[in-house]
Order: C-alpha cells, then sequence, then structure tokens
C-alpha cells in the first residue's frame, strides 16, 4: 500500500510540473516576424514625405524618380539605385501614390532625384490585404 502512495505521489508531482512548464510557454508573447515585401515593376506603391510643401515642387505629378537602397546588406546606403517610380497623386497631407516602372524595391528605400543630401521620400510598408 505505501508503494501505490508513492507511486501515486510521484504521478502528481509529475502532472503539476509538467502542467506548470506549460502555462510558462503559453504564457509568452508570441514572437514578431518582420515581413519584406518586394515590389517589381507594374506595382503601385504608397511613398510617406511627411507634409513638406517643396515635396510637391519636386516630385510633380508624372514624373518618373529614382529609387536608391537603404538598410540593406551593412548600414544605409543611399548610393545604389534599385529602380524607378512614377508620382501618380498625392494622397493627404504626407503621402504620395506611385507606380513601379523598373528594378524592385522594398519597404523602407528612399526616392530621390538624385543620390545624396536634399529633398525625398521613403516607401511605406503595403497596406494588409491591398
Amino acid at each position: 500500500m505505501k508503494t501505490f502512495k508513492l507511486l501515486l505521489v510521484c504521478f502528481a508531482a509529475i502532472v503539476i510540473l509538467v502542467s506548470g512548464i506549460s502555462l510558462t510557454y503559453a504564457q509568452k508573447e508570441p514572437a514578431k516576424v518582420k515581413v519584406d515585401v518586394e515590389m517589381k515593376s507594374g506595382d503601385q506603391v504608397t511613398l510617406f514625405y511627411g507634409g513638406s510643401g517643396s515635396i510637391k515642387k519636386e516630385f510633380p505629378v508624372g514624373k518618373v524618380i529614382n529609387v536608391y537602397a537603404r538598410n540593406r546588406a551593412f548600414g544605409l546606403n543611399y548610393n545604389q539605385m534599385v529602380g524607378k517610380v512614377k508620382i501618380l497623386s498625392f494622397e493627404g497631407d504626407s503621402f504620395i501614390k506611385a507606380q513601379v516602372v523598373e528594378g524592385m524595391i522594398h519597404s523602407g528605400d528612399v526616392v530621390k532625384i538624385k543620390p545624396g543630401a536634399g529633398p525625398g521620400v521613403m516607401v511605406a510598408p503595403p497596406v494588409p490585404n491591398e
């Protein structure tokens, strides 16, 4: 009878230990996954410019502008041209709708007339289910 009670206590301890471990893992916050969407020729993209009035003069509707890589490989690389976009329209105070004309671009890339200092806008991440 003593062996049965000892066996029962050991079994109960194992069940409590296993349930405690599984509850610990169940309460952890799920890992966030960063998705990098590649946009190719023909895709529409949204560009963020922060409401600067001079951008509308620099990037008029219909103009084709170069896109430069940003945050690729090692740090910032504003000099590597990765594509071109055509400005379609201005959306509100901070966004521009554009269409990819050439190349492959990613969210975070920079749209500028020429590399280096000067006015520019950033490719915004695409909105899900669009």
